[in-house]
């Protein structure tokens, strides 16, 4: 649906996906069956503050420079407002049902990208002109498309899966399934801040049980780091003589897509003073892009903070920060420690490459998950 990216000026540069449209008028029905209109805005007052600002940058960025590249507002942040209220008011059995096929989905690509990186296939077609399919090193692909979609999905459902309530064996099956898929999907960033974290959370554990002097905790832990370590050791003996991951071993401290990360700062020397303060339109952008591109390798602004920051501008920028770190707040609150890492695993894994500053559906679906886990785990203990 709507226009694609190569239309004319006036037009959305992306197409608005049919889902979105399911999510706009899913929050018309569910409006209907608001009863308590003021409880109900105080309950959601930092995801109606992220959609009220992101309406306002809507409509100046339009009577601004046109409505050319605001398809991503339309796709990517405004549905994610909606779909917050909504989840908040998902039942019991509906948030369990909502994590569980998540985790299922996860799964299921995991495997595909692992497939995919063993027989250095691809399952599905893609454009012949794709960046990824002319590099060096072989990324998989899978359901999702590009590697660090599929990474950061991976990441955020490997955390999920550590904070539900599932048997540790299953945990332990699955997250050992979603952790080989990361060095199938080659993302560097994504794999290093999975394994801090999980060395932090083991350590966390193991001080807590010692605290709590709690022998049988602390002996059951100290068995699964050494399950872990020795199923961990055979993960990595398989990986390397298999050959899939092969981008993260040649590239594992710097490339030609980790300097492309510093290059983008260079945009704001293409821009006039009035055109950071007040932003760009997308065409502008794209034109800034081309010409970084006649100095340095580079196909695309890869940090979704600098990107918004050029079509706002400074001071509407400012606004969106504000707006969208209260709506951060409100997620950590009330959530257990793996769903924190969760949400701060996704904006520091995501600010490696363009992710929400184009289209990405990474960020609805990590709000909603962990809203589920948290609606899941009030309810359980009321």
């Amino acid at each position: 649906m709507g226009v694609h990216y190569s239309g004319e000026e006036g037009h959305f540069y992306e197409k608005i996906h049919a889902g979105t449209v399911c999510i706009y008028m899913a929050f018309m029905l569910f409006i209907f069956f608001v009863k308590n209109s003021e409880k109900w805005f105080l309950d959601n007052k930092a995801a109606f503050l992220l959609l009220a600002v992101y309406l306002a940058v809507f409509l100046y960025m339009a009577l601004r420079s046109g409505f050319a590249g605001l398809a991503v507002f339309l796709d990517t942040h405004i549905p994610i407002a909606l779909v917050a209220v909504m989840v908040r008011y998902h039942s019991l059995t509906g948030s369990r049902w909502t994590l569980n096929l998540f985790i299922f989905c996860a799964i299921i690509n995991a495997i595909t990208g692992i497939i995919e990186a063993i027989y250095q296939v691809r399952l599905f077609e893609f454009d012949p002109d794709w960046v990824v399919l002319h590099e060096e090193y072989f990324r998989a692909s899978a359901f999702i498309g590009h590697p660090l979609n599929n990474a950061i999905f991976t990441v955020i459902a490997l955390f999920i899966l550590l904070a539900l309530d599932y048997k540790p064996i299953t945990k332990m099956l699955m997250g050992t399934i979603l952790f080989a898929s990361l060095f199938a999907f080659g993302g560097r960033f994504a794999l290093l801040f999975t394994i801090l974290a999980l060395m932090f959370l083991t350590a966390h554990y193991i001080l807590k049980a010692i605290n709590n002097r709690n022998s049988t905790q602390l002996l059951f832990i100290s068995l699964l780091i050494i399950v872990a370590g020795g199923a961990g050791a055979i993960l990595l003996y398989f990986i390397i003589f298999n050959g899939f991951g092969e981008r993260i071993f040649a590239h594992h401290l710097f490339d030609k897509s980790a300097n492309a990360r510093w290059i983008s700062f260079m945009a704001f020397h293409y821009m006039s003073r009035e055109e950071i303060f007040l932003g760009v339109s997308a065409d502008k952008i794209l034109g800034i892009v081309m010409r970084i591109n006649q100095h340095y390798e580079m196909s695309d602004i890869e940090n979704p903070f600098i990107i918004i920051m050029m079509y706002m501008g400074l001071c509407m920028f400012g606004l969106w920060l504000v707006a969208t770190l209260y709506f951060i707040k409100s997620l950590l609150n009330h959530a257990s420690l793996l769903l924190k890492i969760t949400v701060i695993s996704y904006f520091l894994i995501a600010s490696t490459s363009n992710s929400f500053g184009r289209k990405d559906a990474n960020y609805m679906i990590m709000v909603a998950m962990v809203l589920c886990a948290k609606n899941l785990k009030a309810r359980e203990k009321a």
